[in-house]
Parts: structure tokens; C-alpha cells; sequence
């Protein structure tokens, strides 16, 4: 039996496919764009280079950011984007 999905679920799923088409889509489209139309030569290349390697982290720290505050965003707490203050000593834990 399906269960019927509640309207907070389902803004949360609207906001994250906004986020996402935004977030790594256009991104990667504009990326694809200026990589086709820009001359092969060292200074455009290496200038495109750098603005995609730039961005992976940019988008890895947002994704520990939403992660981290969601438990708040839930909770209906203000967001903290690392350190949670409330239940965390402020240390950034990741271990596997």
C-alpha cells in the first residue's frame, strides 16, 4: 500500500528538485556551453578548469550544510551550519 505523502513532503521534495536543477544543472549546461564555444588555447582552458574545480568543494560544503541542518530544519530550530550548538561539542565528525 502506498502511503500518501504529506504536504511538508512534498515542498521538501519540490525544493530539493529546484535545488538540484540549480545547484548542478544549469551549472554543468553553462560549463558545457563555454566549453564548446571557448578557443582551445591555454588561458581559457585553464581558467575553466579552475572555476570547475572551485566549484566541486563549493558544492560539497553545501551538501554537509543542508545535511547537518536538516535534524534542526525538522525540529523547526533555525538552521546551524556547522557547529549545531545545541547537541554537538562543535566538532565536525565524518568518519565512516
Amino acid at each position: 500500500m502506498k502511503t500518501k505523502k504529506t504536504l511538508p513532503q512534498r515542498v521538501g521534495y519540490v525544493i530539493g528538485v529546484i535545488f538540484f536543477i540549480g545547484i548542478a544543472l544549469i551549472p554543468a549546461g553553462i560549463y558545457a556551453a563555454v566549453w564548446l564555444f571557448i578557443p582551445k588555447t591555454f588561458w581559457p582552458v585553464f581558467w575553466i578548469a579552475t572555476a570547475a574545480i572551485t566549484w566541486l568543494p563549493i558544492q560539497i560544503v553545501w551538501v554537509l550544510c543542508v545535511s547537518l541542518g536538516w535534524k534542526n530544519l525538522n525540529k523547526g530550530n533555525t538552521i546551524a551550519c556547522p557547529p549545531d550548538t545545541e547537541e554537538s561539542d562543535g566538532d565536525l565528525d565524518i568518519s565512516f
